[in-house]
């Protein structure tokens, strides 16, 4: 059938075996990167040609990149942005941005050009859509193709690449970037990954390049550990949080932080973010120092920085939505150390509130480790209208808190949210993207 329609490119796309909706797979036997070197050759994409920024890690890679994209682009670079998953459209995932007097303008790929590209390279992903030597193609491995073909086409001056899953493995690990950031190192995905920190760590890792920069949060022991020896392995220069740069003096307005940074490449005062949560200054920290070590080379601007740090923004973080006298906060948080830097937030920000917590989770996920780093007064178990979703008795099951009301759908989970909220109280959603993703499209209508 010939692709005319938007949605008929989306259908054909999503033909494809897609890891993000199966929770048990063959991780090594699944993901080959020989599949995807073998894709972008046909197709003609150099992705060594590409100035990337490659990000891996378990917690905040979106947010990372988002700064990132946000101070090039107002350094008066166009640049291209790559981040999973999505929350409505798959475009969401593949983006310009660019300044225009003084503006930010984000620019998701046109569903026309979707169409476009799609009909120019399907010949070819059936070509190899199964190989018998590298195994069938994935939703993810075709989704970068399409972005590095697009970033191509639109003449980025960078790209900044979010891995999907562990890095090592990675369809974006084809790219050899001028930095590598590693964000926060936990358990997550471990049926794919590993049960130990150590392994994990490993599959992250695999990110770092022969004589690359290495940017890396503060981590645990081990996780250092591994870090340092891929490093040295790879003659790579690494850097640590709290060790090489830093952040200081923390103040919290009701929607913004403002900090100190300091590094031995230079200290910058009276730093701001919207991107609320005081694990964000961690974040944007690893972007304000990948911008140092680039500075010189692309003649960034001490301007930008500022501008672009205050001007990114990111869906599903920490985000407060009010609706009809109602205080609603949204977080993606779905592993135990994001449930804690929740935790830590609603603290800071809400320290007199009653928590109401809407919780639902993808199945295989440790549910009751991220309840445990977490305090509420009141608990809705529910699910997203998702495959992956965990079914809300077994969470009943698994999770023996607090006696928590079982709900099937999220719209039953938020009528009796506000059934049990007053002025004293703030209803917190977390434990999944797709959950989040689901309650801003209900709050929106």
């Amino acid at each position: 059938m010939e692709i005319k329609t938007y949605s008929q490119a989306v259908n054909y796309l999503n033909s494809f075996i897609n890891y993000e909706r199966i929770i048990k797979f063959p991780y090594q036997r699944s993901l080959k990167l020989e599949r995807v070197e073998n894709l972008f050759k046909k197709l003609r994409i150099n992705p060594y040609a590409l100035k990337a920024i490659h990000i891996a890690g378990t917690k905040g890679k979106g947010s990372t990149a988002t700064y990132l994209a946000y101070i090039l682009a107002n350094s008066g670079f166009k640049v291209g942005l790559y981040t999973s998953p999505h929350f409505k459209d798959f475009r969401e995932r593949i983006k310009i941005i660019k300044t225009l007097n003084s503006q930010v303008h984000i620019t998701p790929i046109s569903e026309k050009l979707v169409v476009k590209l799609v009909r120019e390279i399907r010949p070819i992903l059936e070509k190899l859509r199964f190989h018998k030597k590298f195994g069938q193609l994935s939703f993810f491995e075709v989704y970068t193709a399409l972005a590095f073909n697009y970033f191509f086409k639109k003449n980025v001056d960078f790209a900044v690449l979010e891995c999907g899953l562990g890095g090592r493995l990675d369809a974006t690990n084809l790219c050899k970037p001028l930095a590598c950031i590693i964000t926060k190192i936990d358990y997550d995905h471990t049926q794919q990954l590993g049960n130990s920190l150590r392994e994990i760590a490993s599959e992250k890792a695999g990110i770092i390049k022969g004589k690359s920069l290495v940017v890396s949060a503060g981590q645990r022991k081990v996780v250092r550990e591994v870090l340092k020896e891929k490093a040295k392995l790879k003659q790579a220069k690494l850097y640590f949080y709290q060790e090489d740069f830093c952040s200081q003096n923390l103040r919290f307005g009701s929607n913004y932080t403002l900090f100190d940074y300091s590094s031995f490449l230079g200290s910058y005062r009276d730093l701001r973010i919207k991107i609320l949560g005081e694990y964000q200054v961690e974040n944007a920290s690893l972007a304000i120092f990948c911008f140092q070590l680039l500075k010189e080379e692309f003649n960034l601007k001490e301007k930008a920085l500022y501008r672009g740090l205050e001007k990114a923004f990111l869906k599903g973080r920490f985000q407060v939505v009010k609706k009809a006298g109602k205080i609603f906060l949204l977080d993606i948080a779905h592993n135990p150390l994001s449930f804690s830097s929740l935790n830590q937030g609603i603290k800071r920000y809400f320290p007199s509130k009653k928590v109401i917590l809407i919780f639902g989770c993808s199945k295989g996920k440790l549910a009751e480790k991220m309840l445990k780093n977490i305090d509420y007064n009141k608990l809705i178990f529910t699910r997203a209208n998702h495959l992956r979703a965990q079914d809300p008795l077994i969470l009943k099951k698994l999770c023996a808190f607090k006696n928590p009301l079982l709900t099937y759908n999220l719209e039953t989970a938020l009528k009796k949210s506000k059934e049990l909220s007053d002025s004293q109280s703030i209803i917190v959603i977390a434990g999944s993207f797709f959950l989040v993703a689901e309650a801003l499209t209900l709050l929106e209508k």
